[in-house]
């Protein structure tokens, strides 16, 4: 997972690459021969805890979660 903090002029821009992991899911379902909905859930977390400096705070410990919903048109 690649962190990134940008302060404009004021500092230079930070940026980390980490070990992370992503787990999730989703599922279609065809409402009609050429219409259907999809649902997907994903789980992102970084795997390291502490940054080399320590003070920034997006490099702390890091996870979130993200859900998509859609419509699909099958033609």
């Amino acid at each position: 997972m690649r962190t990134g903090v940008s302060l404009g002029n004021l500092l230079n821009d930070s940026s980390y690459n980490n070990f992370a992991i992503a787990l999730g899911g989703g599922a279609n379902v065809l409402a009609s021969d050429h219409v259907g909905f999809r649902a997907d859930l994903r789980y992102y977390r970084r795997l390291e805890r502490q940054s080399d400096l320590g003070i920034i705070p997006i490099a702390s410990n890091f996870d979130f979660w993200r859900a998509t919903l859609g419509v699909d048109f099958h033609f």
